[in-house]
């Protein structure tokens, strides 16, 4: 069951103040906004991502550099332009995902003269933005019954996340290392430390992350078992909590430690990276899942696998 990265960027969606090309959106309408059934009932996707990656990497939406964030975030163009709102092999760079509430809808994709069949999805996620009561006669497609979700659609904590990929970070799929015993979360052996707030060193813009939260990076070569080794991400690389790190892991890196600190220095020039201070709950603690296998147990690290949502920071 995935659940979706919301309200922190829903109020500035399609507004004004991001947007003057078109006319300005004079209110959002969520699921649920005027007391129907709609918010508990699931939504469909079509796409042809393999559910192997799904229920293990949620759907996110596509980021380029490059892309404005007034442009990333209009509503109105996103739906209406560049091909069927739904269509599971558009290309996007847009900052939302696309469902339906409409089961029957299907579209076959048409590759070299061969017909592929995407997966349906069924996503039961709360609220979302019902694109039809936002937009009124804006909207071109009103028998789409579209309902999108900013930024993707992802498990909200760590423990939803590891339902699925569990067997991967346990070592199921993964033949180098010796599989883990255990995953230890937080708050594991009744203590108080899923209640605490942790921290974490990051050059990128806090306008960025109040935003669009942190992502594990994710390349399309890299392999599901490498993805998700956990002792591989902590061991390897460099120092495990470095914000300047090259990782295509599966996890975001936090720690316990306030004073933990990694000045970056570029062409000569010290660099300060922001703290953030992160209030998710769970979170794996890695000294107490891989015991003597860590190497770096002072640095007293929480890990959150795919990503930490905007509003826990």
């Amino acid at each position: 069951m995935a659940t979706t990265r919301r309200r922190q960027i829903g109020c500035h969606i399609g507004f004004d103040r991001w947007n003057t090309v078109t006319q300005p959106l004079s209110h959002i309408m969520f699921r649920g906004s005027l007391g129907d059934m709609d918010s508990c009932s699931h939504v469909y996707r079509w796409d042809r991502k393999p559910y192997q990656l799904v229920f293990v990497l949620g759907f996110e939406a596509r980021h380029q550099a490059n892309t404005q964030v007034e442009s990333y975030f209009n509503l109105e163009s996103y739906v209406n332009s560049g091909g069927r709102p739904l269509d599971p092999i558009r290309d996007t760079t847009y900052g939302f995902i696309s469902t339906t509430h409409t089961a029957s809808w299907y579209v076959p994709i048409v590759s070299r003269g061969v017909v592929e069949h995407p997966y349906r999805y069924e996503i039961y996620a709360s609220e979302g933005i019902d694109v039809h009561e936002t937009l009124g006669e804006r909207y071109f497609y009103p028998a789409q019954a579209e309902i999108v979700f900013p930024v993707g659609i992802v498990a909200e904590k760590s423990r939803l996340i590891l339902c699925e990929v569990t067997a991967t970070v346990m070592g199921k799929w993964n033949t180098v290392t010796q599989p883990l015993s255990h995953i230890m979360f937080r708050g594991s052996l009744g203590d108080m430390d899923s209640c605490s707030h942790v921290y974490r060193w990051d050059r990128k813009p806090y306008q960025l992350v109040f935003v669009l939260g942190f992502e594990a990076r994710h390349q399309a070569n890299t392999q599901v078992e490498s993805y998700f080794n956990l002792e591989s991400y902590v061991n390897s690389g460099g120092r495990p909590l470095d914000p300047i790190r090259d990782t295509t892991y599966g996890f975001i890196s936090t720690t316990h430690t306030a004073s933990w600190y990694v000045p970056i220095v570029s062409r000569g020039v010290v660099e300060h990276p922001y703290r953030y201070e992160i209030y998710a709950s769970e979170g794996i603690d890695v000294h107490e899942t891989l015991g003597e296998r860590y190497f770096y147990p002072a640095q007293a690290e929480i890990v959150f696998p795919v990503g930490i949502a905007p509003q826990y920071i």
